[in-house]
């Protein structure tokens, strides 16, 4: 199923509040056909763990957003 939004679920291992919501979520996004970006790291929720992901984030959003259309 394609729709006009592309998800990124970005989670660290060591959250152990939000693990499980991303990872049902992956699932649910998965089953449904949605398209979605899911990573899952070693870390913290932390600002050093951010930091990285934040960086690859952006430029996930570089791509998608400069490609043709």
């Amino acid at each position: 199923k394609l729709t006009n939004q592309f998800y990124i679920l970005d989670c660290d291992t060591e959250d152990d509040q939000m693990i499980d919501m991303n990872r049902d979520f992956h699932q649910l996004l998965t089953h449904q056909k949605i398209q979605h970006l899911y990573t899952e790291s070693p870390g913290g929720h932390d600002p050093k763990y951010w930091n990285k992901s934040l960086s690859n984030q952006l430029a996930l959003f570089d791509t998608y957003f400069n490609a043709e259309k």
